[in-house]
C-alpha cells in the first residue's frame, strides 16, 4: 500500500514505492550514496548515470548504495572559461575521453547547479595538486627511450626503456621538462627556455 498523505487518503509516491519492490534499484541514476563500513558516506556522480549493481561494482569496498535526486537549479551565471576547460581536463585525467559524455556532462554543467558543483569541486581538487606529467612531457625521453633509466637509477628499468603508455599521467624522480611540456593547471607551457 502507499504512503498515507495529510488528508489520510492513500497515494502511491513515484520515487519511493513501487509495485515492483527491485525497479528504483535497477534504474539508471548519475548520482548515488555510496555507504562504508569504514568511513562517512560518498557521494558519486556516473557519466552516463549507473544502476545499483555498477555503482556498488565501481566501489567494492562499499556496503550499500541509494539513488540521490538532486533538486536541479538552475546556475546563476554561465560556465566561465577556465571552468569550460577544467571540466575535460579532469575527466581526462580520470580516463573519460568519450566526446559524447565529455559534451553530456558540459551540458550538464551549464543547466544544472548541483552538477557543476560536483564536477568543479573534483576538477579543482586534482587539478590544483597535480603535479603529474607524462612521459612525452618530459626532455629526457629521445625517440621513444628513456634515456636516464638504468637498473637501480633514478628511473630504475632496463638501458633503452620504452614507456609503453608514454600519454599517461604519472610521477617520475627523472622528469625534466621538455619545450613542449604545458602546465596542468593554467595550459602555458613551462619548458626548459622559459
Amino acid at each position: 500500500m502507499g504512503a498515507k498523505s495529510d488528508d489520510g487518503n492513500s497515494s502511491r509516491n513515484s520515487k519511493n514505492s513501487s509495485s515492483k519492490p527491485c525497479e528504483q534499484q535497477t534504474e539508471a541514476r548519475q548520482f548515488w550514496l555510496l555507504h562504508f563500513p569504514d568511513r562517512e558516506p560518498l557521494t558519486v556522480a556516473f557519466t552516463p548515470a549507473a544502476s545499483h549493481a555498477e555503482a556498488l561494482a565501481s566501489y567494492p569496498s562499499a556496503l550499500a548504495a541509494e539513488p540521490i535526486e538532486p533538486g536541479r537549479r538552475q546556475p546563476g551565471a554561465p560556465l566561465a572559461g577556465d571552468q569550460e576547460e577544467a571540466i575535460p581536463a579532469w575527466l581526462a585525467a580520470i580516463g573519460e575521453t568519450d566526446e559524447a559524455t565529455v559534451a553530456e556532462v558540459l551540458t550538464r554543467c551549464r543547466q544544472d547547479e548541483e552538477v557543476r558543483r560536483y564536477f568543479l569541486d573534483r576538477a579543482g581538487a586534482i587539478v590544483a595538486d597535480d603535479d603529474r606529467r607524462c612521459c612525452n612531457q618530459c626532455g629526457n625521453l629521445r625517440a621513444g627511450v628513456c634515456a636516464i633509466a638504468s637498473p637501480g637509477g633514478v628511473v630504475s628499468a632496463i638501458r633503452g626503456y620504452r614507456p609503453a603508455l608514454p600519454d599517461m599521467l604519472q610521477r617520475c624522480a627523472g622528469y625534466l621538462p621538455n619545450a613542449r611540456d604545458t602546465d596542468q593547471r593554467t595550459g602555458r607551457e613551462i619548458g626548459r627556455n622559459q
